[in-house]
């Protein structure tokens, strides 16, 4: 269809979150049946300060809600590159506490280049361990999310995120479904979320993780204007190297996004974070 501005828009089709679900289950759950041969190797509950198990659990990839609270009391990090889609520089900074075994509080920034103020938007998240593996076989997790990174008006978006995970051997996997909207409900927004790591040696984890984000369901008129996604994905490479008590990090990969119209690019980032 084309526009009064010349410019060719393709009709929104719905997304099959079937297909999605299926995908992101086959990510998470195919690496950890490959290494269901090796022992389980569970580490010790509350292990202080080891980054790499840290980075094992998800705690360093953006975006990612954990399935289990981590080890020791906290962690922190702060990431910077540069993002394709924008042609920009990129930020994102977050720290997390274990507030009591099963609670943890996360507080971060994520600056945004294709924002109208270009202003670095807060994230707030409390999450609640449901299970862990040692106890039902499964690592899981709910979390409430205050976030202003995907919708950036009418006050940013309030978000449920449902977290599974699971580790065998040196293998760990992570699943997210989150689903959240505005305070006036007619921005929506939906994703899955999937992560594998593998621990190669005793201070290096790498590994991959990606996200699929859609706004279907969303009735606000203004969205086209302030250019906000119709449909995402993104995915890439992770790396965490550990050295006294600090972890080196590397992600990159390839962003598509379509809003009015579509772009795509790639992101890197390089950060430093740390255990507490």
């Amino acid at each position: 269809m084309r526009a009064d501005d010349g410019i060719v828009r393709r009709p929104a089709a719905p997304l099959t979150l079937a297909r999605v679900l299926i995908a992101g289950l086959l990510v998470v759950f195919a690496p950890t049946a490959v290494a269901s041969a090796q022992p389980t190797d569970l580490p010790a509950a509350g292990a202080p300060r080891d980054v790499a198990l840290q980075a094992e659990s998800g705690a360093f990839l953006p975006g990612i809600s954990r399935a289990r609270n981590g080890y020791g009391h906290g962690v922190g990090y702060v990431l910077s590159g540069y993002d394709g889609v924008n042609a920009s520089a990129t930020f994102v900074a977050s720290t997390e506490a274990v507030l009591w075994s099963r609670l943890a509080l996360r507080l971060g920034g994520v600056y945004l280049p294709s924002s109208s103020t270009r202003a670095t938007q807060p994230q707030l998240e409390l999450r609640l361990q449901l299970s862990s593996q040692e106890g039902l076989g499964i690592d899981s997790s709910v979390a409430l999310v205050y976030r202003r990174d995907k919708i950036t008006q009418d006050g940013g978006i309030v978000e449920c995120v449902l977290a599974i995970g699971r580790r065998v051997g040196r293998v760990s996997t992570i699943l997210n479904v989150a689903y959240g909207q505005d305070g006036e409900g007619d921005d929506k927004l939906t994703e899955v979320r999937a992560a594998g790591l593998l621990r190669v040696r005793r201070s290096w984890v790498i590994g991959a993780s990606g996200t699929a984000s859609t706004g279907w369901g969303s009735s606000d008129p203004r969205r086209a204007a302030r250019g906000e996604i119709a449909y995402q994905f993104l995915a890439g490479p992770t790396a965490a190297y550990a050295v006294e008590g600090w972890t080196l990090l590397a992600q990159s990969g390839f962003d598509y996004i379509d809003t009015t119209r579509s772009a795509s690019g790639i992101f890197v980032f390089g950060g430093v974070g740390t255990s507490f």
